[in-house]
C-alpha cells in the first residue's frame, strides 16, 4: 500500500559561484535513486509555500544542527546564507565548510509528519561534481529541530563522511537542491 503513495518534490537550483572546491574521501561509492514522484512540483524556497527549502547555508564544521537556524545562526555559524534560488556568493579559500540545507515539511503535502517521509537531495557541479545524493544515503544526514502537529522543520548536512569540503583558489561549483516528501 505504501508504495504507491506519491512523492512530492520541491526543486531548487541554487546556483554558487563560491569558488571551487577539492574534496577529501573522494565521491560516495552508491548514489541512492530518488523514488518516483507524483504530479505537484513547486519550484524554488518557500516563500508562500508551507512546505519547501527554507535557507541553503555555506556553515562552519562542528555546529549544533539540531537548531532551527532561521532562528539562531549568526555568521559565527556560517559563510554564507542562500535565500533565494539564483544567489551567489564568496567564501575564503581553503577553508573547511559543510553544506546544511533548512528545511519544512507540512501536514497539507506530507501524509504523516515523521524523518520517513521526508528526503533532502544534494548534487554539485563545477570544479567538483557530486552525483545527486539524498539524505537515505551516503554523507547526508537530517537533524530534527521541530515536531508539531502541523509541520516538521529539518536540516539536512553533508560534511564530506567528517573530513569536510574546502575551496581551492580559482574555481567555481553551481549545486542543485531538492526536497521529497512522500504525500
Amino acid at each position: 500500500m505504501a508504495s504507491k503513495l506519491p512523492w512530492v518534490v520541491i526543486v531548487v537550483i541554487v546556483v554558487a559561484a563560491i569558488g571551487a572546491w577539492a574534496i577529501f574521501g573522494g565521491e560516495p561509492t552508491t548514489t541512492p535513486t530518488a523514488p518516483s514522484w507524483g504530479s505537484i512540483t513547486v519550484l524554488g524556497f518557500t516563500g508562500g509555500q508551507k512546505s519547501g527549502i527554507v535557507n541553503v547555508y555555506i556553515a562552519k564544521p562542528n555546529q549544533d544542527y539540531d537548531e532551527n537556524w532561521s532562528a539562531v545562526a549568526t555568521t559565527d555559524n556560517y559563510y554564507l546564507k542562500q535565500t533565494a534560488t539564483g544567489q551567489t556568493g564568496d567564501i575564503k579559500y581553503e577553508t573547511d565548510f559543510v553544506f546544511l540545507i533548512e528545511v519544512v515539511g507540512h501536514d497539507d503535502n506530507m501524509a504523516y509528519l515523521n524523518l520517513d517521509n521526508l528526503k533532502v537531495e544534494l548534487a554539485v557541479t563545477g570544479s567538483f561534481t557530486k552525483a545527486a545524493e539524498n539524505t537515505d544515503g551516503g554523507d547526508g544526514a537530517e537533524y530534527q529541530f521541530v515536531l508539531d502537529a502541523t509541520h516538521i522543520g529539518v536540516n539536512a548536512v553533508w560534511d564530506n563522511n567528517g573530513n569536510y569540503f574546502k575551496l581551492p583558489a580559482a574555481g567555481s561549483i553551481d549545486y542543485t537542491v531538492k526536497l521529497w516528501l512522500w504525500a
